[in-house]
């Protein structure tokens, strides 16, 4: 008697000798200068489902691509910073906040240089970082502990009001970029308020 592992090796190498046959069958009897036929409605043209309720935005504010592409921007960091606001406010998302970049010193001329990580995200990244290694800490005394919380919680105030000072700008600087009845539209939308 074959061991367990050879047969079903065999049966699993049968299958796919199998269906590599059929599925290359048709492709086969093709001739060999014949190509196949690929139109638009085969390939479905895929977006991503921001591009789409932006493209619905600029209907509900009923903008021209010119206009739009000039408050784009705007719009963008007042939803990058909403996002960002939101996440901060949930604590343990914060406390789970990647660290940022470091630099190695190695310079790609031909990349544009990556944004600069603000300070208080710098600081907020520590002090989650320290506070994570104290949960894992099982020696580590109580007033150690109420110390880096202490921390913690106030370089997440101070992170919360710089990115809340940061957000009421951009709102600002769209609201003066669009109409009063386009800035109706934005603040139903969520992102004016």
């Amino acid at each position: 008697m074959k061991p367990f592992h050879t047969l079903s090796f065999r049966v699993v190498a049968c299958a796919f000798s199998f269906l590599g046959a059929m599925c290359l069958s048709p492709v086969m009897a093709q001739p060999e200068d014949a190509t196949p036929a690929v139109t638009a409605e085969a390939k479905p043209k895929i977006e991503s489902p921001d591009v789409h309720k932006m493209s619905k935005l600029q209907q509900r504010v009923e903008m021209d691509d010119v206009e739009w592409q000039a408050i784009t921007p705007v719009i963008s960091k007042v939803v990058l910073l909403s996002h960002q606001l939101r996440d901060l406010r949930d604590t343990k998302h914060s406390l789970l906040a990647s660290k940022a970049a470091k630099n190695n010193g190695l310079v790609d001329p031909t990349r544009p240089a990556p944004p600069v990580t603000p300070a208080w995200l710098l600081d907020l990244t520590d002090k989650a970082a320290a506070l994570r290694a104290a949960s894992e800490d099982p020696t580590l005394r109580p007033a150690e502990v109420e110390a880096r919380l202490a921390d913690f919680h106030a370089a997440h105030t101070r992170a919360e009001q710089q990115l809340s000072a940061d957000l009421a700008s951009a709102r600002q600087e769209l609201r003066e970029l669009v109409t009063a009845r386009q800035e109706l539209t934005l603040t139903l939308s969520g992102l004016l308020d």
